[in-house]
């Protein structure tokens, strides 16, 4: 991808089962008729975090069109126990990493507090093979700051509990739900209207 993009979180709290959940998170997204350049989808593993999935949509800076103002915070998808949290459009702080498809690394996100200014303490985390760093672009967004930790199987325990142990952040382990694999063979028996 080439250019300055703003990149949305969307975070999404369910009880659904992961099949039934990408069904409904591709119907979701659906919706906007302008779509993102390139989206991601990552699920919870292991820990309690405050979402069990998380969406990265990355807008080219020029054509970003979502609304932060006109809508609240939060939404349900229609008749499912999904609710939708807006957690804003960040920018990325210098270059960012891009994992290959079939990459055994996984991702801590850290979702950081407004009020937080040790940012050297997350820079300086130990077992971590590369980070992403994002920044608010609106003063509106949930968090001040999203920091994308890719990191090992054997070492995501140590890095977690890091994490866990300064305060001014909210941070759980994820892992890629392969929307592209996914929603292949689920979007065939999606009735579309």
């Amino acid at each position: 991808m080439k250019g300055p993009f703003i990149i949305q979180f969307v975070g999404f709290t369910t009880s659904l089962r992961p099949n039934e959940f990408v069904k409904e998170w591709d119907l979701y997204a659906k919706r906007y008729p302008d779509k993102p350049t390139a989206t991601s989808l990552l699920q919870q593993s292991f820990t309690r975090s405050r979402f069990n999935y998380v969406s990265k949509h990355h807008w080219p800076i020029d054509d970003f069109q979502f609304s932060f103002t006109n809508k609240r915070r939060s939404d349900f998808f229609h008749e499912q126990h999904v609710k939708v949290v807006q957690a804003g459009g960040y920018v990325e702080l210098g270059k960012n990493f891009i994992p290959e498809a079939q990459s055994d690394l996984l991702v801590i996100l850290a979702f950081i507090d407004h009020n937080e200014n040790d940012f050297e303490y997350y820079d300086e985390l130990k077992h971590v093979s590369h980070l992403n760093k994002y920044q608010a672009f609106y003063e509106n967004c949930l968090f001040g700051r999203v920091y994308e930790f890719f990191t090992t199987e054997e070492n995501w325990p140590s890095l977690l509990a890091a994490l866990k142990m300064k305060k001014g952040n909210e941070s759980g382990l994820y892992r890629g739900c392969g929307i592209a694999e996914t929603t292949a063979f689920l979007l065939d028996e999606v009735p579309h209207k």
